[in-house]
């Protein structure tokens, strides 16, 4: 199908809720295709799914809200290198909310591992984006776009530029309350900014132990940032996140009684 290989929806602000999205494939939106909708998509799984632009779900003209959703192992893939968004793709005045989901092992060739941002300007919050892969912006892309990346957690993606998120065309994302750490590029690990104009605005962000490089490019810096080579030390912090709260104790509550290295606070 030329879009939306799952479900294809135009002119229409749907709800779609508690659904999955399993293995469809199509030109874009392997696994949702939204054309001018503003739908709601929520507590829904869309997992390996395949397109040449948004392999999870493709927005055009469309303020669409995904909440509570899993965005897992889709992929963009294309023979010219011109696939964009792993995960999700949002083209041309796409201002999506994308809050509380998991966007992870997701891949694309060229742009946005995890999302892929073109010409829109969506909120991103309280998302964990990890695991995905593309040649720029492993986690999140950017292009003449100025998203709201709020709370995320960004983690463990790979990519040529920008591990964590790669921005170019003018694009000033706006970047608070998150932790970028554990990226992998060749430029710019955490983040990377092309040369034309544009910046990252950071504010009570972490940014730290990518490789390599921590931020490339031009940014703002506007207060509560720690930028390091290396993470710092979180007593407590049995998951990783660089936070101490209940998802560390259900974590200890786990592994009670193990040898696990991470839950041994006192070091017996």
């Amino acid at each position: 199908h030329d879009g939306g290989g799952g479900l294809y929806v135009r002119d229409s602000d749907s709800n779609i809720i508690d659904c999955r999205l399993l293995g469809n494939s199509s030109l874009d939106g392997g696994g949702l295709y939204l054309w001018e909708s503003n739908s709601s998509i929520q507590d829904c799984e869309i997992l390996g799914n395949g397109a040449k632009a948004g392999g999870g779900i493709f927005c055009y003209i469309s303020n669409a809200v995904m909440t509570n959703c899993t965005i897992s192992d889709n992929v963009a893939s294309d023979p010219n290198l011109l696939s964009h968004g792993g995960g999700i793709a949002c083209y041309t005045y796409s201002d999506a909310i994308i809050s509380n989901c998991i966007i992870t092992n997701n891949t694309a060739g060229r742009m946005g591992g995890g999302i892929f941002c073109n010409s829109s300007d969506p909120t991103i919050a309280n998302c964990v984006i990890s695991g995905n892969t593309v040649y720029e912006g492993g986690g999140i892309a950017c292009l003449g776009s100025d998203p709201d990346i709020i709370d995320c957690q960004i983690m463990d993606n790979l990519a040529n530029k920008g591990g964590g998120i790669n921005c170019a065309s003018s694009s000033i994302p706006n970047i608070s309350g998150s932790i970028i750490s554990d990226n992998s590029a060749t430029s710019g690990g955490g983040i990377h900014h092309s040369e034309d104009g544009g910046i990252s605005i950071l504010m009570e962000t972490i940014v730290c132990g990518n490789a390599v490089g921590q931020i490339e490019g031009n940014w703002g810096d506007y207060g509560g940032n720690n930028i390091a080579d290396e993470c710092p030390g979180c007593p407590g912090d049995a998951t990783g996140d660089l936070f101490v709260d209940v998802d560390d104790l259900l974590y200890v509550l786990s592994v009670w009684n193990s040898d696990d290295a991470n839950a041994d606070f006192d070091d017996d």
